[in-house]
């Protein structure tokens, strides 16, 4: 993506003199989309923090529809006085299919503390104190308390998983038996389902086929103009060629049970309390299946957007582990492995017909939807309810 940027520096009053924005430039990163905004701040009165945010437009300035959530760095409160300051901001992830050459973005500082209130995606300017990894741009540490970056490859933003001991399992179903303390070592994984987006961007790049259209009623050419909405009719085989394309790999279902549920064994990505239509998408009045929960309406009758029920977070804040779309997970299933699992970073048996899925889909009652809960498909399977996200480091 190339955006032609303009630029308007706002000062706002205070007072006595305010705080002064000058010499804003913009770079953008080569073969990536995230933005360098430069500038310099300065204060006549000597005051030492300030409070910085920046608007986007796409038509000149008329309106100001844009209110950046992914950035990090000299934005928010306690900014301090000087030169070179420099914002960094995911103009892909906030503007979507962005392509004008009208954007202007606007600075503006005050001599006020706040400003505004942090969100699960709304970074926060301290950065890391290790060194970031190759290939990873530090995002933000999120409301959750875990780091975030952006993968740049795939632009997709992952969530640091620390390394550490957690429950697996449950008392539900057999194969979910005997409920284990399981190691893992730090990882990563995505955040968000791979979106068609990014799907598109690998077929294009490789020239593997594009997945055949699910048929949604009243969402015609789902894959290519549905962007971000979770890629579906992908084989285990697709994943995990999309994963090798960008330098990831599936997770293994310890990691994804550990991001879904974190460490307390709670029964859903949100706690135990049951789920709403603002926690996950599943079948609800929008559907009309034996199972549908008519009780409710998630406002979607196939899939959502990705990380549209923020209140269905995970503890690590990754968002639609439970609904939307069933996730590929790299492991071979076995009714029993439980039972002879390795302690410490397992990766499923060495063979197997069945690839193991998780965390239930936009078609799925409230069962299918807890973290511990395990399915299988053979590797060639494509459905319209199954898709992916990705895993990184180990």
């Amino acid at each position: 993506m190339r955006i032609a940027y303009s630029v308007l520096l706002l000062l706002l009053p205070a007072l006595a003199s305010p705080p002064v924005v000058t010499n804003v430039r913009f770079e953008q990163r080569a073969n990536s989309n995230l933005v360098d905004i430069y500038y310099d701040l300065t204060d006549a009165d000597g005051d030492s923090e300030f409070a910085v945010t920046f608007d986007v437009s796409t038509d000149g300035g008329s309106t100001w529809s844009i209110k950046p959530e992914r950035w990090s760095g000299a934005a928010g409160s306690g900014v301090k006085a000087g030169k070179g300051k420099k914002i960094t901001w995911d103009a892909l992830g906030d503007c979507g299919k962005l392509r004008s050459d009208d954007v202007v973005v606007r600075v503006k500082a005050d001599d006020g503390r706040i400003a505004r209130k942090p969100t699960a995606d709304s970074p926060q300017p301290t950065a890391p104190s290790h060194t970031v990894p190759s290939g990873m741009t530090f995002l933000k540490t999120n409301s959750q308390g875990y780091e975030e970056y952006r993968w740049e490859k795939d632009g997709s933003t992952v969530i640091k998983i620390p390394a550490g001991t957690f429950t697996m399992g449950s008392t539900e179903n057999t194969d979910e038996k005997p409920v284990h303390q399981v190691h893992l070592d730090e990882y990563y994984i995505d955040k968000y389902e791979v979106t068609n987006r990014q799907y598109k961007q690998f077929c294009d790049a490789t020239g593997r086929s594009y997945p055949s259209d699910p048929g949604f009623s009243g969402m015609s050419g789902y894959f290519s103009n549905y962007s971000d909405y979770p890629v579906v009719n992908v084989s285990w085989d697709d994943a995990a060629a999309y994963c090798t394309w960008a330098g990831k790999r599936l997770p293994t279902e310890a990691e994804w049970e550990k991001a879904a549920r974190g460490t307390d064994s709670r029964k859903y990505p949100w706690g135990n309390s049951e789920l709403t239509g603002r926690t996950c998408n599943f079948a609800d009045k929008s559907t009309d299946y034996s199972w549908s929960d008519k009780s409710w309406n998630d406002g979607h009758a196939y899939t959502a957007p990705v990380g549209n029920y923020q209140d269905g977070a995970s503890p690590y804040g990754c968002m639609d582990m439970a609904g939307n779309v069933w996730e590929w997970c790299a492991d071979w299933y076995d009714i029993s492995y439980y039972g002879r699992s390795p302690g410490s970073n397992p990766t499923g048996p060495s063979s197997g017909s069945s690839r193991v899925n998780r965390g239930g889909s936009w078609l799925s009652n409230a069962r299918l939807m807890r973290c511990a809960n395990r399915y299988w498909d053979v590797p060639s399977t494509r459905n319209c309810n199954l898709g992916f996200r990705c895993a990184g480091g180990r």
